[in-house]
């Protein structure tokens, strides 16, 4: 409730109160990433009797299935036995396809004969599923109805705070990242709030989601939920710049993939289609809901519409049911991996909350939901398949639809021309391998004029190319051999960089974005059910084993972190052995190629120390927001590794980059006062201070938090 009105103070003084829309963001996922817990996963809660009675639909369905089934049986007998008659049976007639049960069924006969079948032991990971389940959790305790309303609508207004400033700011990948994990924080808390029954006034909107009525008792379905599939896969590739919000994303998947949520029919599910129709599970939901409230009607899917003239009973009987639907809606939207669909995607807009309040309506032509917004109008959660493409003139293909917003600059498949490379065979036998050139610079970005600019631009690329921002044939080999083992790159590519023959290459703009996605992206989530699972093989049969349960520098940092630890310390040293006194050239509009390598150390080298912190701190429960026991944890081997890393980091994080950057800062005030009237120059490094000051304060980005000194 502060935080929703901290968030209106700012909006109401955009006039005096400067970055407000950065102060929001910040605000709201310091509130639902730091400070409020994410529900935990929780068990499988129901007595038998009420698990008998939730399965009757589903035992419905599968006799239905299997009368279904039977009939097809014997009129496929019967249509083989007449083409036999006929004489036709043999030549004319089609085979069946299998069903994909007998296709499992025989690739594992199969793969018993030739001896390659893999039986992995699922013991420990039941084990550890069941100790993540059994762990308290904060919205386990009783709830009063009151609480459960005001709870929902402040979530409510605080999603239209962050909508409302996430779509005023230019999009880019570390950005990204919030946008997702944010709103799948405010969800699971939603959600969890609502699957509780009120100790005064139980409502029956929270009640069907359980698949109960008021009073607890158990209907003839387990109830529903929420689907996090298209967010734990869209998250494997974002950067995740910090710690926290890493393990806020393993927390929401771990909740959604709860055994207490696997059972459950998923509604909301607007991410997985173009169109906004409500589907069979929410249309259910709806028609139970309205039954015990005896209101019953033919069109159920209306009771969630709330525009001009508002119509809906279940809106105004049941504000908690607006505010979960507008909740779910704003993580859906924002999973939508067309970037181009947002409207800030051409330019940044200033938008204020009452802009990103929702409006729903019926599209009939469609048969679907119709969302608008001040901001934006006919809102989807999906690509649009039938844009046609202004090149080819045709409409896009399934396979041809965006999968992610930002596609990973470590996927080695995109970092060379087609055939794509998957394996190190691929890479082997490719005759030319990539230079990973930069891109070529904007002109237009310079500022002073066109012709100026121009020169600027061409001075800034000739000092890269100078620089060697490239890679030879050997080295590239090398590079993209480490990315097709995803889960063992990250040590290899990180002492790849830190050599001292190697660190300058990351002058190359392209270098330092695969850089940053192979130490901060997660990559895939491991489940609950499947933590301490050993492959039996190798290669594996179970990729999904191949996994970290919060990311994995977190797991690199908990099972081995030498190797990272001092090919990041080398790779902070050797950065500061390329200082060679000049901050930029002449008449360049950037900052020099050593300049770029030296600042992008000190921001992965912070980031860096904050992942190394968290590890260090939160076994021995002196985080200051987030708390353990984590699924993997660090021993008291690693913990010495990470205590003297913290110290080796920080002493430089603290020392020499700040000296260096207050070396340059006095540098370009020099040069400003000896011209205070070249009006392109006084711009130029006004920008460039801009940028020193900010490197200089998340050098100190952990001072004093949790055992680091102040």
């Amino acid at each position: 409730r502060f935080c929703d009105r901290l968030c209106g103070l700012i909006e109401n003084q955009s006039h005096a109160v400067k970055n407000g829309h950065l102060l929001v963001v910040s605000l709201i996922e310091h509130v639902l990433v730091h400070l409020v817990p994410t529900p935990k996963p929780r068990p499988i809660r129901s007595t038998t009797e009420d698990l008998r009675r939730a399965g009757r639909t589903q035992r419905r369905r599968d006799r239905a299935a299997c009368r279904k089934a039977e009939i097809s049986a014997r009129q496929a007998e019967i249509r083989k036995a007449k083409a036999e008659a006929s004489g036709r049976g043999r030549a004319g007639s089609k085979r069946a396809a299998p069903a994909e049960d007998d296709k499992a069924e025989d690739q594992v006969e199969e793969e018993v004969e030739a001896g390659t079948y893999e039986e992995v032991d699922s013991r420990p990971g039941e084990e550890s599923e069941r100790k993540a389940t059994e762990s308290d959790c904060l919205w386990d305790r009783p709830i009063l109805y009151d609480l459960q309303v005001e709870l929902l609508m402040v979530l409510q207004r605080l999603m239209e705070h962050f909508s409302a400033s996430v779509l005023s700011m230019p999009p880019s990948r570390a950005l990204d990242a919030l946008r997702l994990v944010v709103p799948g924080c405010a969800c699971a808390i939603a959600d969890a709030v609502l699957r509780r029954l009120a100790d005064d006034h139980p409502s029956e909107a929270c009640a069907q989601l359980m698949g109960q009525d008021r009073t607890g008792r158990q209907l003839g379905l387990h109830g529903f939920g929420l689907d996090a599939t298209s967010f734990a896969t869209q998250t494997e590739i974002s950067e995740m710049h910090t710690p926290e919000l890493a393990l806020a994303r393993s927390a929401v998947i771990d909740y959604f993939d709860s055994p207490d949520q696997r059972r459950l029919e998923k509604i909301f599910s607007w991410d997985q289609r173009y169109s906004m129709a409500p589907g069979r599970p929410l249309i259910k939901y709806l028609r139970m809901l309205a039954r015990e409230t005896a209101a019953c009607s033919i069109n159920p899917h209306q009771f969630l519409l709330d525009h001009l003239p508002e119509t809906s009973k279940m809106l105004k009987n049941y504000p908690e049911l607006r505010s979960f639907r507008d909740i779910c809606f704003w993580w859906r939207y924002f999973l939508n991996t067309d970037a181009n669909s947002f409207p800030n995607a051409a330019q940044p807009l200033n938008l204020g909350r009452m802009q990103t309040v929702l409006a729903w309506s019926w599209h009939g032509d469609e048969q679907s939901y119709k969302v608008d917004s001040n901001a934006q109008g006919n809102m989807r959660c999906a690509p649009n398949p039938n844009v046609v493409d202004p090149q080819t003139g045709r409409k896009p293909k399934a396979h041809e639809l965006p999968t992610h917003r930002y596609p990973s600059p470590a996927v080695p498949a995109l970092c060379a021309p087609p055939p794509p490379i998957r394996t190190e065979d691929d890479v082997i036998y490719r005759p030319v391998l990539p230079s990973f050139e930069a891109p070529p610079p904007d002109a237009n970005s310079a500022p002073g004029g066109p012709n100026k600019a121009a020169a600027a631009a061409a001075v800034t690329a000739a000092a890269a190319a100078a620089a060697g921002a490239q890679l030879g044939q050997r080295d590239s080999e090398l590079l993209l051999s480490f990315l097709t083992v995803p889960y063992i790159r990250l040590p290899l590519i990180l002492n790849f960089f830190a050599a001292e023959d190697r660190v300058h290459k990351l002058a190359s703009s392209r270098l330092r974005g695969l850089l940053d996605a192979v130490l901060f992206e997660p990559g895939r989530h491991l489940q609950a059910q499947n933590s301490d699972v050993q492959p039996a093989v190798v290669p594996t049969h179970h990729p999904e084993l191949l996994a970290s349960p919060y990311g994995l520098l977190l797991n690199e940092l908990a099972y081995s972190p030498g190797v990272a630890c001092r090919a990041m310390v080398a790779l902070l040293d050797a950065a500061l052995a390329l200082d060679t006194g000049s901050v930029c050239d002449e008449a360049a509009s950037d900052f020099g190629p050593s300049v770029e390598v030296i600042l992008y150390a000190a921001r992965a080298g912070s980031r860096f120390l904050s992942y190394v912190h968290l590890a260090a701190e939160l076994p021995r429960g002196r985080h200051d927001t987030m708390q353990g026991p984590l699924r993997q944890e660090a021993d008291e081997t690693a913990l010495d590794v990470l205590d003297k890393t913290k110290e080796l980091i920080a002493a430089r994080l603290h020392g020499a980059f700040p000296d260096l950057i207050d070396d340059y800062l006095s540098k370009l005030e020099a040069q400003t006062q000896e011209r205070p009237t070249d009006e392109w120059l006084v711009n130029r490094n006004s920008r460039l201070a801009c940028d020193l000051h900010a490197h200089r304060l998340i050098c100190f980005r952990i001072v004093g938090t949790g055992g680091s000194p102040p």
